[in-house]
């Protein structure tokens, strides 16, 4: 669908959503863009990325999707592309979001430019260098919900809620974590290309280049939390093993002795002088539990028996 979203006397903005190859190809010839630009439009899987053909800059930004499920971890699944063309004059944006969404999107970016005649900004369109802001603000939404989780399975890590549901889930937020850091490090290469050289200062681009970093840095806090977290709960896997194997080689310690004597005991040979004893078994027994009892009181000592 191909619509006018916004229109200025020194800017006009194009919209095609969910566009058909025939409306791709007419916006192509209309303004002259190259055709291997206008491929990427239609791959879903495209990264953030900056290209330059003459006077017409193509780029690629990722906004998250409110609608993605809980378990998304992919690039399609977690985020919608738009594919941004602008020249002398003009903004074309190819996109396969709700087109009302969108349209509140440009909106809210029109309305924070404070004068209407400044839409371009050394042959940047100011309200798009807003819009760019928007897409990356929107990922606000997955990492506060990753920092929630993250401080749900810290508390249950030492419950005994804790289970391998529960490993793979966080398993599961460390990889969207990763995909949205490396979204971000793209972003940040188009944002650093975008700014006109020799407009470091600029606070339309300085504040863009400070989002992103802040994002990148919050990003970096949490996947480096979800690393402790997982390296946490093999630890914690790995004690419980160990206190188990303890548990069975201290049972083990204990019968050794006991299953020598009885061994030896067992054998039934008629030259034992043991055997022939009135007392015999009884000294068997005593000198079982003497040795039974002589374990259990150096273990104490050592402190073995103690749980940690």
């Amino acid at each position: 669908m191909r619509r006018t979203i916004f229109e200025h006397p020194t800017l006009k903005w194009l919209d095609l959503s969910h566009p058909s190859k025939d409306e791709l190809d007419a916006v192509q010839r209309e303004f002259k863009l190259h055709p291997i630009l206008v491929q990427d439009c239609a791959d879903p899987i495209h990264l953030p990325k900056y290209e330059k053909n003459g006077n017409i800059t193509f780029i690629i930004v990722r906004i998250y999707d409110v609608d993605a499920s809980p378990g998304a971890d992919t690039v399609v699944e977690l985020t919608r592309k738009v594919a941004i063309f602008f020249g002398p004059g003009f903004v074309i944006t190819v996109h396969r979001l709700d087109p009302e969404y969108f349209q509140s999107l440009v909106d809210r970016c029109v309305a924070e430019v404070d004068n209407m005649d400044a839409y371009s900004h050394h042959n940047v369109p100011i309200v798009l260098v807003k819009f760019i802001n928007r897409a990356l603000r929107s990922y606000n939404i997955p990492l506060e919900k990753g920092e929630d989780d993250l401080d749900l399975f810290e508390t249950a890590l030492f419950s005994t809620e804790a289970s391998l549901r529960m490993f793979q889930e966080l398993h599961t937020v460390r990889r969207r974590l990763s995909l949205i850091k490396r979204i971000l490090l793209h972003s940040q290469d188009v944002i650093q290309r975008l700014s006109p050289p020799g407009e470091t200062s600029s606070p339309l681009f300085q504040d863009l280049r400070e989002n992103i970093a802040n994002y990148i840095f919050l990003t970096d806090e949490l996947l480096e939390d979800t690393t402790s977290l997982l390296s946490l709960q093999i630890s914690l896997a790995s004690q419980k093993t160990n206190d188990v194997m303890r548990v069975l080689t201290i049972f083990s310690v204990f019968f050794m002795p006991l299953t020598f004597i009885v061994g030896v005991y067992g054998m039934n040979f008629p030259n034992m002088p043991e055997m022939r004893w009135e007392y015999g078994y009884l000294i068997v027994w005593v000198a079982m539990i003497a040795t039974t009892l002589a374990i259990g009181l150096w273990f104490y000592r050592k402190g073995w028996l103690k749980s940690e």
